[in-house]
């Protein structure tokens, strides 16, 4: 009975304390706010990140550090005030600035950029693995955390691909230098480096990217055929020689190796070998029409007509409205005296040609 007499007190006292509890709060809140003056705005700024109120913390703890711009306590709540409000490029430098100055908060600032950056990551891996990708989103996002941590390659290998994706290729190619720089042995970064260098049209920096790569792995094929491509686009042809050469040592048997080769010796006037190649390919894929197509014509331009007419004939069921070839097989036809076979392909080259210029003259709708 006595512990129910006791109740109704019970309840007046709690109803009382509440007010005090409230009182002595806000007694506690005005006394930190009229210290901070004299702390240089931390005790401030820290009640606006228990409150989440970040753009007041980072207001206050901004203009706290006008005052006192080498306090790492300023500086680094400061950061975590910058975090609140997403603001990672200034986070990054006021925890950089922070570490520059004292190492006191370094294990703290570790972890809070980890988690920050964790997060803008796998958002932005989200946002491109979603069923409605976002790209926009997710270039955002891998942007915000190489701002948090510019050493994680793999957000920066992120968005140098939706820069590219995206044509953005300035931006691309500052991406990838960044990796290139950080890294000179990353094989990715190098490789698409040297892939927007070439869609620039800027081929003596491709080749160079693609060289740089194959110092570090001589036997690259991916910076070996990239770097061909570069060396016959600015006319060093031997140079491209080489690489092919090089690729087909490893594999020897690539037939688009021996194709790409063929053409590059086409281009240097070498005529023997650039028909060897192109018969190596066509060995290692004999469904492969162009290589084909190019060895028959090689055999032409060559004056070998008994090596080119068993191609064209075999094309000629594969490409039955190409009109070069059956022009061919109707000048090769009339050389040997078989005139009704010249003729019957002369009429269907001549039908060929009838039929796209009518197509060319037919007006748009």
């Amino acid at each position: 009975m006595s512990g129910r007499g006791l109740a109704p007190a019970q309840r007046s006292c709690a109803a009382v304390l509440s007010p005090i509890q409230r009182a002595i709060r806000t007694l506690a809140t005005v006394c930190l706010l009229v210290l901070s003056s004299c702390r240089g705005g931390v005790s401030t700024g820290i009640l606006y990140l228990e409150d989440e109120e970040y753009e007041r913390a980072r207001d206050s703890l901004e203009a706290a550090l006008e005052k006192k711009p080498d306090s790492s306590a300023l500086l680094f709540h400061l950061g975590r005030a910058y975090a609140g409000t997403r603001q990672y490029a200034q986070m990054a430098q006021a925890f950089d600035r922070c570490n520059e100055i004292s190492h006191e908060h370094y294990d703290a600032i570790r972890r809070l950029r980890h988690r920050h950056w964790s997060s803008q990551h796998q958002t932005g891996v989200w946002f491109l693995k979603s069923s409605e990708p976002d790209t926009a989103a997710a270039l955002a996002a891998f942007r915000n955390a190489t701002y948090i941590r510019p050493e994680a390659h793999e957000s920066m290998h992120n968005l140098g691909f939706l820069y590219f994706q995206s044509d953005s290729l300035d931006a691309a190619l500052n991406v990838y230098a960044r990796l290139t720089d950080d890294d000179p042995s990353d094989r990715e970064a190098w490789l698409n480096r040297g892939a927007v260098h070439m869609l620039r049209q800027e081929y003596h920096s491709a080749a160079e990217a693609y060289s740089r790569l194959l110092e570090y792995d001589p036997y690259d094929v991916g910076a070996l055929q990239n770097a061909a491509a570069a060396f016959e686009k600015i006319g060093l042809y031997a140079d491209g020689v080489e690489m092919y050469r090089t690729i087909l040592l490893l594999h020897p048997d690539n037939s688009h190796a021996y194709f790409n080769l063929g053409h590059l010796y086409l281009r240097m006037g070498d005529f023997a070998r650039a028909t060897e190649a192109l018969q190596q390919a066509s060995n290692l894929d004999p469904e492969d029409t162009e290589t084909r197509y190019d060895l028959a014509f090689l055999h032409i331009l060559s004056g070998r007509d008994e090596s080119a007419l068993p191609l064209l004939e075999i094309l000629s069921v594969y490409l039955p409205d190409d009109q070069a070839l059956w022009e061919q097989l109707s000048r090769i036809y009339g050389d040997r005296g078989l005139s009704q076979r010249s003729h019957r392909a002369r009429l269907r080259a001549e039908a060929i040609a009838t039929r796209g210029a009518a197509i060319l003259l037919t007006p748009e709708p």
